[in-house]
């Protein structure tokens, strides 16, 4: 997983950036999704993000700064078993 920076707060709310990409987020979430996205681990599901989060799990609040987290390189994503997909 790349570094993910929380630049400041935009028109719309935060700006995360990664891999030379920026994208607004969600306000509501933002710092409760970036804190275990940052935290060392392995692997974290998306419903641990969602409950990390206070989010449903099909949330767009959830589902797109995760997209754009993916589409920018920032993250790997794994099956449940644990391997990349």
């Amino acid at each position: 997983m790349a570094p993910i920076l929380r630049m400041a707060d935009g028109p719309g709310g935060p700006v995360w950036a990664a891999n030379g990409h920026a994208w607004p987020v969600p306000a509501a979430a933002s710092d409760r999704l970036l804190a275990p996205l940052r935290a060392p681990h392995t692997a974290i599901s998306v419903a641990a993000l969602a409950r990390a989060a206070r989010l449903r799990p099909g949330s767009p609040a959830l589902l797109g700064p995760l997209g754009a987290l993916y589409r920018a390189r920032a993250l790997d994503v794994a099956s449940p078993e644990g391997h990349r997909a």
